[in-house]
């Protein structure tokens, strides 16, 4: 492996002192890391004694595959915590087989929960609730106490502050755990952390086996987990090795402390750590990390890393521009079209796979884009929020035009004939399938209109108007929306949830535009173009070439990079959002993500700013985001 003179430091610091690495984005820090790790080997260090702590599995999956050896321990601080437990649980107060909870678990046992207790509470809101306050180290349910309530009212617009029925339910959802004989995410970290506090014997056992431990993405970290971290060394053991980049965290608001890095570089058991910085930019040019060092030089809590570019070095600027429209669906609107003009030309400078859009929050933001794109026949994916095409209301409505374009379409049927429930299980639909490869060469509307039955004959009627419909897409949504009332049905089947309700309206309200649109851009189309147009992203040959242009949160964008990146909707409400606007803390959250969002661009930057959005039934103006007039931008 080679290393630049400062990775090369970063590599080789001396034994038996504490060190810490600040690295810059798209500077190698995973090549570092790496480097350290097969250093120590080098150097006498047996990888089994070699702790490597990373924030996610595809992280530590990438190390290993890097490092190419399996004997030492690299993994999520879960899966060590998870290891430990599974030793010997009855160590940590469980019964002698425990199993862990998954998220989706989780849920439906919240969900059960709630059901019992005939609340309308969401089983997601509960549930990150608890989470984050058991990152901010409150332990148990028992442990959530009056001043750390008044404290929750205090940030992020009270959003973590747990109700009464709220608190109860983690109450119940303790006890439901210990019945089922399973561990969450968070209970693993914390009955580790219980354990070390108050069995000593087993505290020095877990401290005998590393000599090291390395901790990457540290400014991620929450208390619970630096101290779970700090537990593994013995106070005599001075070899921690932490990587992190204050800039870029992102996680506050699930509980993440960044704070916890700069004390640890300021001093740690006595000790002030070896401070090494990588700030090379392998990845962008000299424009776009310019403008990143502009907005670090804002940041009021960080540990400063003035960037390099090494792009820049060899003779390339990168660009960065400002693209500016009346509204976030203009702006999208425009950004399909450059994507789209660009695909055409035979030099293709920006295949669709070079392209990321990132926005601050999911759900209106990449609806608005996922309707241009669709409009200009552009493939993409969804990162960090769930795409319109993949929600169960798009779906069950395609359903529909599915059948009706493709009556031999088995799959669509079983969905459409459900939406409203008509009492045919999928085993009686098998059995019409049958029949109609013998009867009707497969065409299933064609046998059932032969073979009337009565549970399905409101169907086949329904699904022939959808057909005479057929040239006008728009009717044909009308046609299926008043056949099945399913606006009716949703509000039926999410009864207890209002939003979710709400939700799903808008939704479909959305694919009535999306349509309506898909029309305007291409005069004529059919349904059966539609359809087709609406499931090609699915069916996109992975071999192309040109790929998919991704649409990314940008918390889901970290680590990331594209040859040209936009960032859209930056004003006042979207970034900083509504939401972290209520102290210094949360804003300097938000100035983060810009910072995070602008380092995921290698050739290309566009900022874009609209100058009004609609609320509710209104048209409002709203002010340019405030991190692009700190920087001289607007």
């Amino acid at each position: 492996m080679t290393f630049n003179d400062e990775q090369t430091l970063a590599v080789e610091h001396p034994l038996d002192q504490p060190a810490c690495l600040i690295a810059g984005a798209g500077s190698g820090k995973t090549h570092t890391l790496t480097g350290r790790v097969l250093w120590l080997a080098d150097h006498g260090v047996p990888l089994k004694r070699v702790c490597v702590l990373t924030f996610t599995n595809k992280a530590a999956g990438e190390l290993k595959e890097r490092i190419g050896n399996s004997d030492g321990r690299i993994g999520t601080i879960h899966s060590l915590a998870l290891s430990a437990i599974r030793k010997n649980p009855i160590g940590f107060g469980l019964q002698a087989k425990v199993t862990p909870l998954d998220d989706y678990d989780q849920i439906e046992m919240f969900k059960k929960i709630i059901g019992r207790e005939d609340s309308d509470i969401k089983p997601w809101d509960v549930r990150d609730k608890i989470s984050y306050h058991r990152a901010r180290a409150v332990g148990f349910a028992v442990d959530y106490t009056n001043e750390v309530h008044q404290e929750a009212l205090k940030r992020h617009s009270g959003y973590h502050a747990m109700t009464k029925d709220e608190h109860e339910i983690w109450q119940t959802y303790e006890k439901e755990k210990t019945k089922n004989s399973v561990v969450d995410f968070d209970d693993m970290v914390h009955l580790c952390v219980r354990r070390g506090r108050q069995d000593e014997k087993w505290r020095a056992a877990v401290q005998r086996m590393f000599d090291h431990v390395l901790m990457d993405e540290a400014q991620d970290t929450n208390p619970v987990q630096w101290e779970f971290v700090n537990m593994l060394l013995s106070p005599t053991n001075m070899n921690l090795y932490v990587v992190g980049d204050m800039s870029q965290s992102i996680y506050g608001f699930s509980g993440a402390v960044p704070e916890l890095l700069k004390e640890y570089s300021e001093g740690w058991r006595g000790v002030v750590p070896a401070l090494y910085k990588i700030v090379r930019n392998h990845r962008s040019g000299k424009n776009i990390v310019n403008l990143a060092n502009s907005i670090q030089t804002k940041m009021t809590q960080t540990i400063p890393l003035r960037m390099e570019s090494y792009r820049g070095e060899q003779g390339f600027d990168g660009d960065t521009r400002i693209m500016q429209a009346d509204t976030p669906r203009d702006i999208a609107r425009n950004i399909a079209s450059e994507i789209h003009r660009d695909n055409l030309l035979k030099t293709r400078p920006f295949k669709y796979k070079d392209n990321a859009i990132l926005v601050r929050s999911g759900r209106s933001q990449i609806r608005d884009i996922e309707a241009e794109l669709v409009a200009h026949h552009i493939p993409y994916i969804v990162r960090g929020g769930r795409s319109l095409l993949q929600t169960e209301e798009v779906r069950d409505v395609l359903s529909y035009l599915r059948v009706a374009v493709n009556p031999k379409d088995f799959t669509a049927l079983v969905r459409s004939s459900q939406v409203p429930k008509r009492g045919v299980g999928e085993k009686s639909l098998e059995k019409i399938r049958e029949a109609a490869n013998q009867v009707t060469g497969g065409d299933l509307i064609n046998y059932l209109s032969i073979n009337r039955t009565d549970k399905l004959s409101l169907y086949v009627e329904l699904v022939a108007r959808v057909v005479a419909a057929k040239d006008d897409p728009f009717k044909a949504i009308d046609v299926i929306m008043a056949g099945t009332r399913y606006q009716d049905y949703i509000r039926e089947k999410y009864k207890k949830e209002r939003e979710k309700v709400e939700m799903k309206l808008e939704n479909l309200d959305r694919l009535a535009e999306m349509i309506r649109n898909i029309q305007t851009f291409t005069p004529g189309i059919t349904t059966e173009d539609i359809v087709f147009q609406l499931t090609m992203h699915d069916t996109i040959d992975p071999k192309d070439e040109a790929g998919k242009v991704v649409v990314s949160t940008i918390h889901a964008s970290k680590g990331l990079e594209w040859p040209r990146v936009y960032m859209t909707n930056l004003y006042e409400g979207s970034l900083p959002h509504q939401f972290s606007m209520g102290s210094e803390s949360e804003i300097e959250e938000e100035r983060r993500l810009f910072y995070v969002g602008d380092t995921r661009a290698r050739d290309v930057l566009k900022l874009c700013i609209p100058d009004k959005i609609q609320k509710g039934p209104n048209i409002q103006t709203v002010r340019p985001s405030r991190f692009l007039e700190e920087i001289g931008i607007g």
